[in-house]
């Protein structure tokens, strides 16, 4: 029970740094905060595979998933 909370603490700390660091780049890239980094790191994200956006559902995708 403790093992799988933390698994899933664990993921969401890896997806939120992963996402932060994407937006960082976006935010050097366009020169602007707020919401057009965001928007600019999810298309990052999907177009490099780590995600896909479906209608407001993300699914994750790790390189160790294939």
């Amino acid at each position: 029970m403790i093992r799988t909370r933390f698994h899933r603490l664990r993921v969401r700390w890896r997806r939120w740094r992963l996402f932060r660091a994407y937006s960082k780049v976006a935010k050097i890239r366009t020169g602007c905060v707020s919401f057009i980094p965001i928007m600019c790191a999810l298309e990052a994200m999907e177009r490099d595979g780590h995600l896909e956006l479906d209608d407001g559902d993300v699914e994750w995708h790790w390189p160790e998933e294939g």
